[in-house]
């Protein structure tokens, strides 16, 4: 959507916008689904598994999210975290906020069986499969769940470019799934490195921001594609850092997590 209420064309004009190149023959849809699965799967965050019922599969590009409808509450956007390989399955990670009624219900109430609605794909945060770049993906807390999807995308399409997964969280407990170190093992192009802002005595790895991580181990970020999914703040930091250290503008790719009561995650 294109608001032009600040625009006066004086001529004929053609207006074009990368991101509908990929995403306009993608139909949102409203689908009713059943919670497969429910797993906790650390003290904070929450794996969901929704089966979509009978034939019917909701078609999406890596990094996309959906917006979850349950009949009590406002609908809630959740990126979906795993690859578009079998659309009829949608997982999502879904952090618990503090009175934050919605995650809390699905944190402590939410059964598995339950019966829910999904309507999506949405959003323009998406990998971009096209490009030869090396891509460096910036992750965190829960925004690793977008990303996962990417991987795995990247993973099953049998991508050969450069991966460089920098995941931030606070302590060592919030790093929520092992996949990462997996993927770093079993592919050489991917390469991980998780980073902590308030790390205990034995932790041995990256401190500090997670931007920061990036920033000490690439002098230019040129030739780089960057994808960056998390909180406001750290978007902010990667937007406004990596452009001084010769990011590309057009080269940035971004999804920033905030509360439903402030129009978005």
């Amino acid at each position: 959507m294109a608001l032009l209420c600040q625009c006066r064309a004086k001529s004929d004009i053609a207006l074009v916008v990368d991101e509908l190149d990929s995403v306009a023959d993608i139909e949102v849809r409203n689908l009713p689904c059943k919670v497969q699965s429910i797993k906790h799967l650390n003290h904070d965050v929450t794996q969901i598994i929704l089966k979509i019922p009978g034939a019917e599969s909701l078609q999406y590009l890596a990094g996309q999210y959906v917006d979850l409808i349950h009949p009590d509450f406002e609908p809630r956007a959740f990126s979906i975290a795993n690859a578009p390989t079998n659309s009829g399955l949608i997982e999502l990670h879904v952090r618990q906020i503090e009175n934050g009624k919605f995650t809390n219900f699905v944190f402590n109430k939410l059964e598995e069986k339950s019966l829910l609605r999904i309507e999506g794909p949405k959003g323009d945060f998406f990998f971009r499969e096209e490009s030869k770049k090396p891509v460096i993906l910036i992750a965190g807390g829960t925004g690793l769940g977008p990303i996962k999807s990417i991987i795995e995308h990247a993973i099953a399409t049998k991508l050969n470019r450069q991966i460089y997964l920098y995941w931030g969280v606070r302590d060592e407990v919030d790093l929520y799934m092992d996949l990462p170190e997996q993927w770093a093992n079993d592919n050489d192009n991917i390469h991980f490195v998780p980073v902590l802002s308030e790390p205990n005595d034995a932790w041995q790895g990256k401190t500090g921001f997670v931007h920061e991580g990036v920033l000490s181990d690439f002098e230019d970020l040129t030739g780089y594609e960057i994808y960056a999914c998390g909180p406001p703040a750290m978007v902010k930091a990667v937007a406004s850092t990596f452009v001084e250290q010769g990011m590309i503008k057009d080269n940035f790719f971004s999804d920033a997590f905030v509360f439903a009561f402030t129009g978005k995650k």
